[in-house]
């Protein structure tokens, strides 16, 4: 699998049609026939903008951006190894990866967007990866929010978990608040209200009370943008996650 160019990757999620090109060209055609000069001036201006800013701005294609992802899934399972201390020799199944969108911006450059491509599928610019290794007799669980324009990791989080000690692997139904980078509600503009997502959520609770909790499907993301996201493969991954718990707790 070939590198995927990071820029285009941004260009795909930040890449919006320039408004204010229309609004300067229309009124550089107005004011043609009074001020040849000042109109063409703004057309030009309109037109570098448009050109800039938009239709000479290349972007990745859906299949790049899914391959970017997939690059960094397969990294964060990499990293995850070294970083909870095992070897893929003493993994019993394959790595279960479980990726959703990140509701906290890290910075002014670096926030959740999201895009819904050709094919219909959202896609997020802004993610949280967590990565459960199945062994012998434990539960590890690697976690890492990272930014898919750029590849860039912001944190990491490492568990893990004896299979007696989990109580439950669940899926529901939470409502998560949008946070800007200083951790404060973001509010929509329109209604000065805090933005809030339905998210459909993988949570692992053991009986200590701790929990790990993996965001899988944005419902209000689906809802506002018309778009699809194929979980499809994750419930398979769950529900093989529940099956070997249950072996495990049987033993």
């Amino acid at each position: 699998m070939s590198q995927v160019d990071r820029k285009l990757v941004k260009n795909y999620f930040t890449k919006k049609f320039p408004v204010w090109t229309v609004v300067v060209g229309l009124i550089g055609l107005i004011t043609l026939s009074g001020s040849a000069l000042f109109g063409i001036i703004l057309l030009a201006i309109a037109g570098a903008g448009l050109y800039f800013m938009y239709f000479g701005k290349a972007t990745a294609t859906d299949q790049q951006v899914d391959e970017a992802i997939q690059q960094d899934c397969l990294g964060a399972v990499e990293r995850g190894r070294d970083k909870v201390g095992i070897v893929e020799e003493m993994e019993l199944k394959e790595p279960i990866v479980i990726k959703g969108a990140y509701y906290k911006h890290v910075n002014n450059e670096t926030r959740l967007l999201y895009k819904r491509g050709g094919d219909g599928q959202l896609r997020f610019s802004l993610g949280q990866i967590t990565v459960f290794y199945i062994t012998e007799n434990q539960l590890y669980c690697y976690t890492r929010v990272i930014d898919f324009c750029t590849g860039s990791t912001f944190t990491e989080t490492t568990d893990e978990y004896f299979y007696k000690d989990i109580v439950s692997v669940a899926t529901l139904s939470e409502k998560i608040q949008v946070l800007n980078e200083k951790g404060l509600p973001v509010t929509d503009k329109k209604t000065n209200q805090p933005v809030v997502h339905d998210v459909e959520v993988f949570k692992l609770t053991t009986s200590g009370g701790t929990s790990i909790q993996a965001n899988v499907q944005d419902r209000t993301a689906m809802s506002e943008r018309k778009g699809l996201m194929d979980i499809s493969m994750v419930e398979e991954q769950i529900k093989a996650m529940r099956n070997i718990l249950r072996e495990k707790k049987a033993v």
